[in-house]
């Protein structure tokens, strides 16, 4: 069956942080009659059969130049949402490994959180000015009233679990990475050689500051190991959630409250939800601190030591800053006795705001997605026909040469082991290098049901059933269309 409409492409990659604001942006484009493509992509065999449209991604990384020129080759328009674009250590550092020149010229267009974000691409790279679009997240777009609905039941179930909890949230994936070795010396050595293959750090000097920043980051992370076990005896009577961060590994966490019963280590549904239901939120260099923020929720950021060089500044200039474990102890006393009152005045949310303002895109008149609509209406997309049955038929294709694959790679080690052992050591390598990519994919993706995204859209928009009709294409791929 052919469908021909102008189609949108967005690659959803972590369901946890993703997957309500991709769904929210689909919906919006859909009820303006694009046909759009829900897709967790990670080769570039999937994209064969698609129709010709807008390719939405989630970075330009230098890493990925090949992916996108490809995409672009096969008549693809490109637009990148940088996901990582509001929060980080500095402009150099971020224009550097984000915003490269190789990968930007070939963009068609950019969308940025704020007026910060443009004004350093901006200045980085005059001669692109003309791609570069305020448009906002729609990540923020859901932390609106209008959308307080969403997840009611998962709400309603954490309350009746959980409730009164704390909510540490972890954000340690530059140490603590899934799956990474359990040996410190090991894990740094991890860390630094994907640092390099992700072209991050090349020169001698890049290595030697990505050493101190990952001591400095250890550091910090064993404070706040050590956190719940403290928070948790002191205070019997709450519940103290550890939120991992979407890339990172749980059982060091796990290990650390196992012998605790009033603190947990959970990884399930979106992390405003969370937030919403929390008494208190403690992070550090966190966008928990933006999102506690808007939903006017207590947040501390948690700073036993620090460095202005390796902390991210935004999200630290937004909420109350804590040294010690009993401040935090002597805040989480304060909100028992006064019942959930905000933790700082109205003079220093206002000021709080006003910071955010300028890195983040917020109207009340408009949401986010009315502006990407906008953008992607400029961008003049023809009508494409598209044949779903010839779609499934490539990537059943591709199922089968995977399989084929990994058949040949066992072949090869059996082979291998009569032959040469140093041959069997680099096939079993490359085939542990791949397992370990699947599974961090599988974890950060995780599987998305046709039955979430129909109830989702009816969250939004009660009528949903009769305007919208979901299609799955193949596992965590749908179209989404009128």
């Amino acid at each position: 069956m052919k469908i021909k409409k102008k189609w949108i492409i967005i690659n959803l990659e972590t369901k946890s942080r993703e997957f309500k604001a991709k769904v929210l942006l689909a919906k919006k484009l859909a009820e303006y009659n694009y046909g759009v493509i829900l897709i967790n992509f990670r080769h570039l065999k999937e994209i064969k059969g698609l129709p010709k449209g807008l390719f939405l991604d989630r970075n330009i990384l230098s890493v990925r130049k090949k992916v996108i020129s490809e995409i672009k080759n096969k008549g693809f328009k490109f637009v990148c949402m940088d996901e990582e674009g509001l929060v980080y250590l500095n402009e150099e550092k971020y224009l550097r490994d984000r915003v490269p020149e190789e990968t930007f010229e070939l963009v068609d267009k950019f969308f940025c959180w704020g007026k910060e974000q443009e004004t350093i691409i901006k200045n980085r790279h005059p001669k692109f000015i003309s791609k570069l679009a305020i448009v906002g997240n729609p990540r923020i777009d859901l932390l609106r009233n209008e959308y307080k609905q969403l997840s009611l039941d998962h709400f309603k179930k954490i309350e009746g679990l959980y409730k009164p909890y704390i909510l540490i949230v972890s954000n340690f994936t530059g140490v603590n990475m899934l799956n990474t070795p359990s040996n410190d010396e090991e894990r740094y050595k991890y860390h630094l050689d994907r640092q390099r293959k992700l072209k991050l750090v090349s020169t001698s000097q890049q290595e030697q500051d990505f050493y101190n920043h990952y001591c400095y980051l250890n550091k910090l992370f064993n404070y706040f190991i050590k956190l719940p076990s403290k928070l948790a005896q002191h205070f019997p009577e709450y519940t103290i959630i550890v939120r991992p961060h979407p890339s990172e590994d749980h059982n060091i966490w796990k290990r650390a409250i196992k012998e605790i019963p009033n603190a947990k280590v959970i990884y399930e549904g979106a992390l405003e939800t969370w937030i919403k239901g929390s008494d208190l939120v403690i992070n550090n260099s966190c966008t928990s601190s933006i999102e506690s923020l808007i939903m006017n929720k207590n947040c501390v950021s948690y700073r036993p030591i620090k460095n202005e060089k390796y902390d991210q500044p935004l999200p630290n200039a937004v909420t109350k800053n804590v040294s010690t474990e009993s401040e935090i102890i002597e805040i989480i006393e304060n909100i028992k006795m006064k019942k959930n009152e905000p933790i700082f005045t109205d003079k220093q949310k206002e000021d709080f705001i006003a910071i955010i303002k300028n890195h983040i895109f917020i109207d009340a008149r408009r949401n986010s997605v009315d502006n990407m609509k906008d953008e992607i209406d400029k961008l003049d997309l023809s009508d494409q026909s598209f044949n779903r049955i010839l779609y499934k038929m490539n990537n059943l294709n591709i199922i089968f040469k995977l399989k084929l694959f990994l058949a040949f790679i066992l072949y090869m080690c059996n082979l291998a082991l009569t032959l040469n052992i140093k041959s069997c050591k680099k096939l079993i390598s490359f085939y542990e290098h791949y397992k370990w990519n699947k599974a961090y994919e599988d974890h950060k993706s995780e599987r998305i049901e046709k039955r979430e995204i129909l109830e989702l859209l009816k969250e939004m928009d009660m009528d949903s059933s009769e305007k919208f009709k979901v299609t799955k294409m193949k596992q965590n791929t749908f179209i989404i269309s009128k």
